[in-house]
């Protein structure tokens, strides 16, 4: 079986690591974040970089988030040259952000009337050293039961 390919908006604290760690188990991943230096970490180590959030969605069966604030996972889900800009079915967003409960709910109910694709809230328990080298995250998912 082949494995899903990943594009991933927030290579910051916690999107770098878990973003290394899917390298190391043999993902594809797209990479898209504001700070060039996080970016050049992820490509150094394998990652193909996109220009915009808009073009991690190209080519790519998933989109994961992990940004700072509801406004940064807002402006790059909707915002010009957004995810939802180019993401079509059958892919998804799992979004690792903390953001504020009814935005994400909000946020899910427009990805769906715009684009008719899915999201998954999924805050993450363990800090960095989890992400990477143990691969200990704790992740706990929310969602349509269909996605």
């Amino acid at each position: 079986m082949e494995k899903l390919r990943i594009g991933y908006v927030g290579i910051g604290l916690m999107g770098l690591p878990m973003t290394l760690r899917l390298l190391q188990l043999g993902y594809s991943v797209t990479v898209f974040d504001i700070l060039s230096e996080r970016t050049d970490i992820a490509c150094a180590s394998g990652a193909k970089l996109a220009a915009t959030p808009a073009q991690v969605v190209h080519e790519n069966d998933i989109i994961l988030l992990n940004l700072p604030t509801t406004d940064a996972v807002e402006m790059a889900v909707f915002g010009k040259n957004g995810v939802a800009t180019a993401i079509r079915p059958p892919q998804l967003i799992v979004d690792f952000s903390t953001v504020k409960v009814d935005k994400g709910r909000a946020f899910s109910e427009k990805l769906r009337d715009k684009t008719s694709c899915g999201w998954i809230d999924a805050p993450v328990s363990g800090g960095p050293p989890s992400a990477c080298a143990a691969g200990n995250l704790t992740i706990m998912a929310g969602g349509d039961a269909a996605e």
